[in-house]
């Protein structure tokens, strides 16, 4: 569960000019500092808009108010005491009211360009998670600045989004494979995230798929038992993420490794697992095949995905199907190897190959 999940190759921000390849991050600095110029820009109108509504607001309030107030102090004289008490009372209202207004301008302007300033720091957020989303699908160091960012982001938010949290879950889970060393605190740390996340919103297809990964890395560094049951939690949320959107490809990937992991285990392991759970997790290599394949057949074929093929080929040799594992073999291979990952997918396949050939069809 270490892959890209999204890897797509020629989508990366980038702008030409004179010659010269400008990056991702450099983009992302330049429009941050153009938002920051806009946002600063609509507080200054503002400001100026409110100070000439305030002064119009104030006039008017001394001649409204002073009239409302003789007039309901001359009515009050010809009533009984109950009848006072309950005038005196709208009296001190409507003193009360007019005391808004003695409210001093700097202060008026600050009360509310601070309430706008509130609402617009939240304007640029889907500027920015497409920022991110962009930086994901890049180099190692594009998925370490879009941790930071989105980590920055979080700590100026007193009501982080679900999209917010979600994409942390997933930075989290790229900077686990990108430092290796510190690969159990991103776990946890995203983990975490992923079920604030799912908490908030749990109709979000990307709250389940980023949970039910979190959650599994999580295994790694959990006892046998933990490890087991979080299976079922895992196989659940992934079937939930599939019932809320049935056409990512990455969810039937997930759905056939678990698939292909649980029909992988020895007899020493499925014993251990029936002694600790009446039911253990069950998964077939046929099921497994089928999700790959749907995950190949909704993969957009312009960008074939190298591992997804790899493990059609494992499946069909555990099906006792090598001349058809062979040919699956050959349609992996035949990928280019954009990344660390494919390059050991790729070295899978020379082994795998060297043991098969002979099952090639002529």
């Amino acid at each position: 569960m270490n892959g890209d999940w999204f890897r797509t190759k020629g989508v990366v921000a980038a702008a030409v000019g004179a010659g010269i390849l400008i990056g991702a991050a450099g983009i992302l600095i330049f429009q941050q500092m153009m938002a920051e110029k806009k946002r600063l820009d609509r507080v200054a109108s503002s400001v100026s808009l409110l100070r000439r509504e305030l002064d119009t607001l104030k006039s008017e309030s001394k001649v409204l108010g002073g009239s409302s107030r003789s007039r309901a102090r001359s009515e009050a004289r010809s009533l009984s005491d109950v009848d006072m008490y309950s005038t005196v009372s709208k009296l001190d209202e409507e003193d009360e009211e007019s005391e808004f207004f003695d409210i001093s301008d700097d202060e008026m302007i600050i009360q509310i360009a601070g309430d706008n300033d509130s609402a617009m720091e939240s304007e640029p957020i889907e500027e920015l998670l497409h920022q991110v989303d962009t930086l994901f699908v890049g180099t190692s160091e594009d998925k370490s600045l879009a941790y930071q960012i989105l980590h920055e982001r979080r700590n100026k938010e007193k009501r982080p989004t679900v999209d917010l949290l979600w994409r942390i879950a997933k930075a989290c889970h790229f900077m686990g494979s990108i430092q290796p060393d510190k690969k159990k605190d991103y776990v946890f740390e995203g983990l975490d995230y992923a079920k604030q996340a799912l908490a908030i919103d749990d109709k979000n297809a990307d709250c389940h798929k980023w949970y039910a990964i979190t959650l599994g890395s999580s295994g790694d560094f959990l006892p046998i038992k933990e490890k087991i049951g979080n299976g079922f939690v895992f196989k659940t949320h992934v079937d939930k993420a599939i019932s809320l959107r049935p056409t990512d490809f990455s969810l039937f990937h997930l759905l056939g490794r678990f698939e292909f992991e649980v029909a992988s285990l020895s007899w020493l392991e499925r014993s251990v697992a029936s002694s600790l759970f009446q039911a253990p997790p069950s998964g077939s290599f046929d099921s497994a095949l089928q999700n790959f394949l749907k995950a190949d057949e909704l993969r957009d074929k312009s960008d074939p995905w190298k591992e997804n093929k790899l493990f059609v080929a494992k499946c069909h040799i555990q099906l006792n199907n090598l001349a058809e594992a062979v040919r699956w073999l050959d349609i992996a291979s035949a990928v280019p190897s954009s990344s660390a990952e494919d390059e050991e997918c790729e070295k899978q396949i020379k082994v795998l190959l060297s043991k098969y050939e002979g099952f090639r069809r002529s």
